[in-house]
């Protein structure tokens, strides 16, 4: 039976789990997620949300991993790019608040994963899933950006890939969650790509016309 709560948050000063569970976590919990049926007097001062039966167009997924005392920088670092690029946002390094179930992800890389339906029960809940879902968005925009001032050999193929995947996010069904989370600053995604879709026709205009040219040039002799 899943927990009526999820709690997450700055957890050092409590010392150890016992004060938002009222228990130790078990070797098999993952570390930095406290699933609760009751709202304790420290659970109260950290990052809560409900857990849902439904999942209705105000539903969150929040998603958790852990590699469980194995070392990987890389995976972490793997992980949290292809989160972004489905605009989730990163509560923690190793738990993210999405906008659908992207539980697929950290399953690549580890079974230790943990995807529950969520809407933000309280108000640093709420502020901290639209500042993490702003930063996600912003660092797509960059990305985006980035591409199309590098479109030479294999940047080419990169930003026709982020091209498509652009195409992907803001045509899905749960962008309206994302649009009403953090309202204009979607805009500026849409700018983004519209502004690399005209990069890349640029480019293929000059490709054209170099092969135009090369072809025009007469035999050297």
């Amino acid at each position: 039976m899943p927990p009526r709560f999820v709690v997450l948050g700055w957890t050092r000063g409590l010392r150890s789990s016992r004060r938002v569970l009222g228990r130790y976590k078990g070797v098999w919990e993952l570390r930095d997620v406290f699933g609760v049926s009751r709202l304790s007097k420290a659970a109260r001062g950290l990052l809560v949300f409900e857990v849902v039966d439904r999942v209705d167009s105000g539903t969150w997924f929040l998603v958790s991993f852990d590699f469980k005392g194995v070392k990987a920088t890389r995976e972490y670092s793997e992980i949290k790019e292809s989160m972004f690029w489905s605009l989730c946002g990163r509560l923690d390094n190793s738990t993210y608040i999405c906008p659908y179930d992207a539980s697929d992800i950290p399953l690549a890389y580890t079974p230790y994963v943990e995807v529950l339906p969520v809407k933000p029960y309280n108000e640093r809940a709420r502020i901290a899933t639209a500042i993490a879902v702003k930063r996600a968005l912003e660092w797509v925009v960059t990305e985006t950006l980035k591409a199309g001032a590098k479109l030479r050999g294999r940047g080419v193929r990169r930003a026709r890939r982020i091209s498509s995947m652009l195409d992907g996010l803001l045509g899905a069904q749960w962008i309206q969650k994302v649009e009403k989370l953090i309202g204009g600053a979607l805009q500026e995604l849409s700018n983004a790509k519209s502004k690399l879709e005209e990069e890349l026709q640029n480019s293929s205009l000059r490709a054209q016309n170099a092969l135009i040219m090369a072809i025009a040039q007469p035999p050297k002799h």
